[in-house]
């Protein structure tokens, strides 16, 4: 919810009156049956401040910092999950661990935890190859881990692709191409010396 209102007022132009029908026209389901149940927040004379402090009011999330932590600290990546959807729900959960405090260095100190447990939970919580590799190579950051298992993902789906080429080649053509780099298994021919098959067969 706390979203929304800064969605709904990221233009600094906009008056009182704008951001109020902005809002309600993009209310959905729950939140517009609130609005509709609540003649006060008809009223010409509310104002945008309020409006939004009704609505934040109703709609905040009950749960404890610690219930987030926790969550956090429990995230897993699902099966069809991708590391950058998974990454962005850890992201979401981690915020909501942050308490809110007027010490700006206080707040600082509570948002940098929360980072470290963020980048250490998205790590141990990654599944397969990609995510024993991020554990291997223990970046600094989110962003450097998630950009390492992007990295391990396409270099294995390239492997994918070049073994299902060698395996639709005829028998003579596997030999070809396991002449230009002898010594290696089929599994492991690289993706260079399919480039050499491919342009000898266009020749």
């Amino acid at each position: 919810m706390t979203e929304f209102f800064s969605q709904s007022a990221t233009t600094e132009n906009w008056s009182q009156f704008d951001k109020i029908q902005i809002t309600v026209l993009k209310l959905t389901e729950v939140t517009k049956a609130f609005h509709s149940s609540n003649p006060e927040l008809h009223s010409t004379s509310i104002s945008w401040e309020n409006l939004k402090a009704k609505f934040l009011h109703r709609f905040r999330d009950v749960r404890s910092d610690q219930y987030h932590f926790i969550q956090l600290q429990t995230a897993k990546q699902q099966k069809d999950e991708t590391s950058r959807e998974y990454l962005d729900r850890c992201r979401s959960i981690a915020m909501k661990t942050v308490p809110k405090v007027e010490d700006l260095l206080l707040q600082k100190f509570h948002y940098d935890q929360a980072q470290r447990v963020l980048l250490s939970t998205f790590i141990a919580g990654l599944s397969g190859n990609p995510g024993r590799q991020v554990r291997f190579q223990k970046p600094a950051t989110v962003d450097l881990a998630l950009q390492i298992v992007i990295t391990v993902f396409e270099a294995e789906t390239q492997e994918k692709r070049n073994l299902a080429f060698f395996q639709s080649l005829k028998p003579q053509e596997k030999v070809e191409a396991t002449l230009v780099s002898p010594g290696k298994p089929l599994k492991d021919q690289s993706t260079d010396r399919l480039l050499v098959l491919a342009q000898t067969h266009r020749m």
